[in-house]
């Protein structure tokens, strides 16, 4: 018997694990077309989601190209909320991975948007928040305080590593 798993590739930058019902979603500058349909269709069999954020450096993406990125990160996120908890918990996903790789201004630009302020309180979250290489990493569940916690503790993180990019250069 074979204990090899089946895993579903997408140009677009989804996989979805057919034997541990993980979904993958990679989102970066090269996913030409917004995947957000296409993650309905294997969201709701999925018991762990993972989504894998990364921002290009500002200098390369437009003012535009930003806001579309944040846009579908939202779409991202809402279509998942809408597809797990349509009558509250009941079937939720059991934990969602979210790593953020980011530069210093995008994190300044993505905490302005809404993806980080209706996440679904049901969701168990670990972010790995970095600039270029990771640099911190914490667990939480996804409540008030904590979502208090991570905005203060990203923007923190942000302002450090900005000084630090300025003191080398």
């Amino acid at each position: 018997m074979s204990n090899s798993h089946q895993t579903t590739h997408f140009p677009s930058g989804l996989q979805y694990n057919d034997t541990k019902n993980i979904l993958n979603i990679t989102f970066n500058r090269n996913n030409k077309n917004d995947i957000a349909p296409r993650i309905l269709e294997y969201v709701h069999k999925a018991i762990r989601v993972s989504i894998d954020i990364q921002f290009p450096h500002p200098s390369t993406v437009s003012e535009t190209g930003r806001i579309i990125i944040r846009k579908r990160i939202e779409d991202i996120l809402g279509a998942i909320n809408k597809e797990q908890f349509p009558n509250g918990a009941k079937n939720s996903i059991r934990f969602v991975d979210v790593s953020i790789t980011l530069s210093t201004f995008d994190l300044d630009q993505l905490l302005c948007c809404t993806t980080f302020k209706n996440l679904n309180p049901e969701w168990n979250l670990r972010y790995r928040v970095g600039t270029g290489g990771w640099v911190d990493e914490f667990d939480c569940k996804w409540n008030s305080d904590l979502r208090k916690q991570f905005i203060q503790h990203a923007s923190d993180l942000c302002h450090v590593t900005a000084g630090a990019a300025e003191a080398t250069g």
